[in-house]
This record gives C-alpha cells, sequence and structure tokens, in this order.
C-alpha cells in the first residue's frame, strides 16, 4: 500500500499549483507497472492510480489555469493522462442482487405494495 506524498499534506490547504505539477510528474507512471514515486505495485493490465496520483489528478485537473507556467512544465502525454476520466465500477441498482425470499427474516408479504393505489 502507497502512501500519500508528504509535499501536498504539509502545505494543507496551501498547495500550490507548481508543488502539485512536480508531484504529478513524479508519480506519473506512463505504462510502468511501478509508480516511480512511491514504488506502488500495479498488477498487469491495471490502469488505475497510486494514493498520491488518485489525490493530485483531480487537484490538479481543476487548478491547472492558476498558474500556466506550472502548467506548461507538463509533457503533452502527461496532460493527455491528467485529463482521462478515471471511473470506479458503480453497481446498477436494477441489477443488484437480493438476497432469497427464504433468508428473510420475517414474512414481507403484508407490506409490500401492489400495482394500483387502495
Amino acid at each position: 500500500m502507497s502512501t500519500i506524498d508528504p509535499r501536498i499534506l504539509r502545505p494543507g490547504m496551501h498547495v500550490t499549483v507548481s508543488i502539485l505539477v512536480d508531484v504529478y510528474q513524479d508519480h506519473y507512471r506512463g505504462d510502468a507497472s511501478v509508480c516511480p514515486g512511491c514504488g506502488h505495485w500495479f498488477p498487469k493490465g491495471d490502469t488505475s492510480d497510486c494514493s498520491t496520483m488518485t489525490v493530485v489528478r483531480p487537484l490538479l485537473r481543476r487548478r491547472r489555469l492558476e498558474d500556466r507556467e506550472a502548467a506548461a512544465r507538463l509533457t503533452p502525454e502527461q496532460v493527455k493522462d491528467l485529463n482521462r476520466i478515471t471511473r470506479t465500477p458503480k453497481t446498477n441498482r436494477r441489477t443488484a442482487v437480493r438476497p432469497a425470499p427464504e433468508l428473510e427474516l420475517f414474512d414481507t408479504a403484508p407490506y409490500r405494495r401492489t400495482g394500483g393505489l387502495r
């Protein structure tokens, strides 16, 4: 398990875009299977981020226009990666697995709604 880079923790709410760019570049892994900044290992085919990048990516994406000179230090490949959308899988409520009726604690039939109003 990787830890958060202390450069973004120490300044707290005063972290600058320049610091975010430095940390982003240090933890940018490209196609590697190990984060060069913290050594977090990723399984083959995993495109997720290390803990630090999970924090830095959205912050830098939102704040990059505050300091265009600092943001200009990013390579074109890093800019493309910065703007990629990372999503976590979500379960669809309609396809959620419901417990089998025999596992209910009590008979819910009297409490179920029917199609019409009474």
